[in-house]
């Protein structure tokens, strides 16, 4: 395995934590998601039945000889300890190397305090960064721009093709749905875009860092933080499926954040007996 720059992830998280207000007024703190990030520049990635690891991803992708026209999960949202940022998200797209798609939604996960707001729900589509959610619909069935998330919160997760047949590549119509069934929140939004539609994901993320509109590329590590629950074993929610097909369907590739010394950064369980559930642990020696 290769180490990872925890000393500088450390000053990274601890910059969100401690910022004087007057600098973040100037530049707001920013993250995003991306595509995977070998723990090897140019390493070759498998397609099934493999485990690979990786700077910024942990979880399952699967990677099918046919196209990906729908993904869903749902995940509780985990407890962030210390100073730093993560995010959960469900996506299709940015497995593979040469593949600089990635349609995706999900929520990023701070410490109290952080400068970057409390945990927010969000979708992007590269290489555009993240968007928040700042409108949803309430229980009522009324309008609001009260979206909360929070730890606990169990979350559901779904992007698919809303106008069919569209070839990959092609600049096609998404549906891309997010609930909060704790706070009794929907968010759906249709946008356009042009998918590789190559692989579906279910993933813990140690996001990219920026400073305002500034991109720097700053690989963060994880916080510490809870173990975070997929699946709808835990969450009685949207199961993590692909193409209405479990996980373990696809003879999926298991993912594994690299860490410092003998714990993974970031690592998976094993699937469920249903093939579908899962928990994804940060800085454990083992995941179940």
């Amino acid at each position: 395995m290769k180490p990872r720059l925890l000393a500088l992830g450390v000053a990274a998280a601890a910059f969100l934590a401690i910022a004087e207000p007057a600098t973040v007024a100037a530049s707001a703190p920013a993250f995003t998601t991306g595509a995977l990030v070998p723990s090897y520049a140019g390493e070759p990635l498998p397609a099934q039945n493999a485990t690979v690891t990786s700077l910024n991803w942990a979880g399952y992708v699967v990677a099918p000889s046919s196209p990906v026209t729908s993904v869903s999960s749902s995940f509780v949202v985990p407890t962030v300890t210390s100073p730093g940022i993560a995010a959960t998200w469900t996506g299709i797209g940015g497995y593979n190397s040469n593949d600089s798609t990635l349609i995706q939604a999900g929520v990023a996960e701070q410490s109290p305090g952080s400068l970057i707001g409390p945990d927010n729900a969000w979708y992007e589509m590269l290489p555009a960064p993240e968007t928040p959610v700042t409108s949803c619909t309430s229980a009522s069935g009324k309008f609001t721009t009260n979206c909360p998330v929070a730890p606990g919160n169990k979350v559901s997760v779904s992007i698919s093709l809303a106008s069919s047949p569209c070839s990959a590549g092609n600049n096609c119509h998404w549906a891309i749905s997010i609930d909060n069934a704790t706070d009794g929140w929907t968010f759906q939004k249709y946008v356009t875009y042009a998918s590789s539609e190559a692989s579906a994901e279910w993933i813990l993320e140690a996001p990219t860092l920026g400073i305002g509109p500034l991109p720097l590329g700053f690989q963060t590590v994880l916080p510490l933080m809870g173990s975070t629950d997929f699946g709808a074993s835990y969450t009685k929610g949207a199961p993590d499926y692909w193409n209405g097909k479990p996980i373990a369907s696809g003879n999926p590739v298991t993912v594994d954040m690299v860490g410092v010394g003998p714990a993974a950064e970031g690592q998976p369980s094993g699937l469920g007996s249903n093939g579908e559930s899962f928990v994804a642990c940060a800085y454990s020696l083992s995941c179940s």
